[in-house]
C-alpha cells in the first residue's frame, strides 16, 4: 500500500504536480535547468521545470517582495533566489497544490541523520510561516538529533496508510516534540512509524499543550502510530507517547511496544503517559512489555475514556492517579496482562469499567491485584473476568476497595484461579455505601473466596446473597449502630469500653446479620425494638457470635441464635 507522512500548516498554495529528472510531456516552452544554481540564468518571463532526482518539479516566477520566505526555506525546497536578482523583486516558486514532499527539501532514505535532520527542521522553519503542508514518500528515514518545534499553527503529521514510512532515531535521546502555543491549534500525527536503534531511547512522540482553564475543540489527534526498537530483543524508548496540557485529545490504533525479552524489571517506562489531559479518549490500542501501559497524572483526569485494545507484559496496565478528584467515563472492552495490578485507580469517581479480561502475567512473584481503587466514589465494575492461571506465587486479590464510597461491584467471575485470595475486598475507614453482588468462583478455584471485609471497616456496605469471609466493624461507642440495608451482612463489635446498644438501625425487611463480639465490653438491651431470647439483657462474652433478623412490621431486630 502506497502511503506518506504529511506535516500541515494548512494554508494557501498554487497547483502542484509530481516529477523525476525526466521531462514531462509539458509545455515546450518551459525552460529546463537540471540543478537549482542554475535558476539566475532562466527568462524571468516564463516558468522553468527542474531536473533534479526527488527535488524535480515546475517552477514560476512570482513578482513581488518573497525576501523572508526566501530566507525560511534554507533547504530551496519551495522559494528559490533568482541569481543576482534582488530578493524583493520576486522569486521562483514551487507549482503545486495540497501538500509539500519532504524530498523537495533534501530528506531522502539514502541520507545519514544529520542530513534529514537538516532537512526537518529547514521544512518545519518554512511551515512557521503558516503556508504548508508536508508529506513524506515511503522510506526509512535516519535522524540523529530530537526534533523538536514550537507551532502557532496546526502541525499534522499524517499519511493515508500506516507501516510504509518509518522515522529512525539512532541518538540516546531522539523522538519528536510538539508544543503548540494555540489551543485552537492542537497538532495531528497519523500513520508514522517512531523507531530508536538506542536502549532507553528518550521520548518517541511529545506533544505539550498551552495551560488553558477550558477547551472548546478537539484537541491533539494520534493514530496508527507504531512506536518500537528496531531490534525489538535489544532496543526500546524509554517513554512511547507523552500528552500534556491538552483537552480532549483522541488516541486510535497506537501500538507501543517495549523489549521483547523483558523480564520483571521493566525496561519502558510509559507507553502512553497524559498529564494534565482533559477528557482523554483511547481507542483500539495496543501496549506491550513495559512498566505502566497508559498512565495520567496531574490535576485534569477527568473524561477519561478507554475503549478496546489489549495491554500484554506490564507491571500495571491502567494506572489513573488524580491528585484530585476527576470524574472519568469508562474502561472497557479489552484485555490487560500484568503482574502487579491490571488497573490501579486514586480518587476517581463516576467511572464505570466493564467487559474486561483480566489476568496475572507469569513474570515475577509480586502480589497481584486485577483492580485497585483508592479513594474512589461511585464506580460502577461489572462484567469481569479474572484469572490467575500463571500466578506462581505471592498471592493476589480480584477487586480492591480501599477508602472507597459507593461503588457498585457485581457479575465478577474468576476461573482458573491459582491458590487463595478473595475476589472482592473491602478495605479502609472510610469505605462504606458499597454493594457487591452476583460474584462467582468459576471453574478451578476451590481456595477462592467471595468477598472480604477489613476489621478497619468502619462504614456499612451491602452484600446480596454474597458470602462474606470477614466483617465490617461497628462504629466504637455507637448505641445504636446502622445495618444500612446489608441484606446478609457480617458485622463486629470491638468496643474498647463498655457501651449499651438499644437497637440496630436502617433495617430492610427479612434482612438477616450475624454479629461477632470481639471484646467483652458490649452490652445489648432486651427492649421493643430488639428482641433477645432469653427475655433480659445480655453482655456476649468475647469471641461470641449472635444472628438476628429484621421485622418491619414493628419495626423490629429479633434474636435468632446465639453460640454462647
Amino acid at each position: 500500500m502506497k502511503r506518506a507522512l504529511v506535516v500541515a500548516a494548512f494554508a494557501a498554495a498554487r497547483p502542484h504536480e509530481s516529477f523525476s529528472d525526466t521531462m514531462p510531456d509539458l509545455d515546450s516552452r518551459l525552460q529546463r535547468i537540471s540543478g537549482r544554481n542554475s535558476f539566475g540564468e532562466l527568462d524571468i518571463n516564463g516558468s522553468a521545470y527542474l531536473a533534479e532526482g526527488s527535488r524535480s518539479g515546475i517552477f514560476d516566477w512570482i513578482a513581488g517582495d518573497h525576501s523572508d520566505l526566501i530566507a525560511a526555506d534554507l533547504e530551496q525546497g519551495i522559494y528559490l533566489k533568482s541569481g543576482d536578482r534582488s530578493a524583493t523583486a520576486g522569486a521562483w516558486v514551487r507549482r503545486f497544490s495540497g501538500p509539500w514532499n519532504a524530498a523537495w527539501f533534501g530528506m531522502s532514505s539514502e541520507n545519514q541523520g544529520a542530513a534529514n535532520v537538516r532537512a526537518f527542521k529547514a521544512m518545519l522553519a518554512l511551515a512557521e510561516t503558516g503556508r504548508a503542508e508536508i508529506t513524506f514518500p515511503p522510506g526509512r528515514y535516519m535522524l540523529n538529533e530530537k526534533i523538536e518545534v514550537i507551532t502557532g499553527f496546526s502541525l499534522s503529521v499524517l499519511s493515508d496508510n500506516a507501516g510504509l514510512v518509518e522515522l529512525v532515531w539512532s541518538n540516546s535521546d531522539g523522538g519528536l516534540k510538539i508544543t503548540f502555543a494555540d489551543i485552537t491549534k492542537p497538532p495531528t500525527i497519523r500513520a508514522i512509524d517512531f523507531i530508536t536503534t538506542s536502549i532507553g531511547g528518550g521520548t518517541a512522540l511529545s506533544v505539550v499543550g498551552p495551560q488553558a482553564d477550558f477547551g472548546f475543540q478537539n484537541g491533539p489527534a494520534l493514530e496508527d502510530i507504531d512506536v518500537r526498537g528496531s531490534d525489538p530483543s535489544r532496543h526500546y524508548w524509554q517513554n512511547g507517547i507523552s500528552l500534556k496540557n491538552v483537552w480532549y485529545p483522541y488516541v486510535r490504533r497506537v501500538d507501543l511496544k517495549g523489549r521483547t525479552n523483558v523480564a520483571v524489571a521493566a525496561t519502558m517506562s510509559n507507553g502512553l503517559h497524559l498529564h494534565n489531559c482533559q477528557a482523554p479518549q483511547v481507542r483500539d490500542c495496543y501496549f506491550l512489555h513495559m512498566e505502566r501501559g497508559i498512565k495520567a497524572t496531574g490535576t485534569k483526569v477527568e473524561g477519561f475514556n478507554l475503549t478496546g485494545g489489549e495491554i500484554v507484559g506490564v507491571n500495571y496496565g491502567v494506572d489513573l492517579d488524580a491528585s484530585l478528584f476527576n470524574a472519568c467515563i469508562s474502561i472497557h472492552d479489552l484485555h490487560i496482562n500484568a503482574y502487579s495490578c491490571c488497573v490501579r485507580l486514586r480518587n476517581i469517581g463516576q467511572m464505570a469499567l466493564h467487559d474486561l479480561h483480566l489476568y496475572k502475567t507469569p513474570i515475577g512473584s509480586t502480589y497481584w491485584q486485577a483492580i485497585e481503587a483508592i479513594n474512589c466514589h461511585a464506580l460502577r465494575i461489572h462484567n469481569i473476568l479474572l484469572s490467575t492461571t500463571m500466578l506462581g506465587s505471592g498471592g493476589a486479590d480480584g477487586v480492591v476497595l480501599n477508602g472507597c464510597t459507593y461503588c457498585l461491584v457485581h457479575d465478577i467471575t474468576a476461573e482458573a484461579w491459582r491458590g487463595g485470595g478473595t475476589m472482592v475486598v473491602i478495605s479502609g475507614g472510610p469505605s462504606e455505601k458499597n454493594q457487591v453482588r452476583n460474584i462467582a468462583p468459576g471453574r478451578l478455584s476451590p481456595e477462592l473466596k467471595s468477598v472480604r471485609v477489613s476489621n478497619d471497616v468502619l462504614g456499612n456496605n451491602r452484600f446480596d446473597d454474597v458470602a462474606v469471609a470477614s466483617r465490617q466493624r461497628f462504629r466504637d461507642k455507637d448505641a445504636t449502630p446502622s445495618v444500612r440495608n446489608d441484606l446478609n451482612g457480617h458485622w463486629q463489635f470491638a468496643n474498647a469500653l463498655p457501651v449499651s446498644v438499644t437497637c440496630f438501625t436502617d433495617g430492610l425487611d427479612g434482612q438477616q446479620i450475624t454479629v461477632l463480639f470481639a471484646s467483652s465490653k458490649t452490652t445489648l438491651t432486651h427492649n421493643s425494638k430488639q428482641i433477645l431470647r432469653n427475655g433480659s439483657d445480655v453482655r456476649p462474652p468475647d469471641g461470641a457470635i449472635m444472628t438476628f433478623r429484621y421485622q418491619s412490621d414493628g419495626d423490629l431486630w429479633r434474636e435468632e441464635q446465639r453460640n454462647f
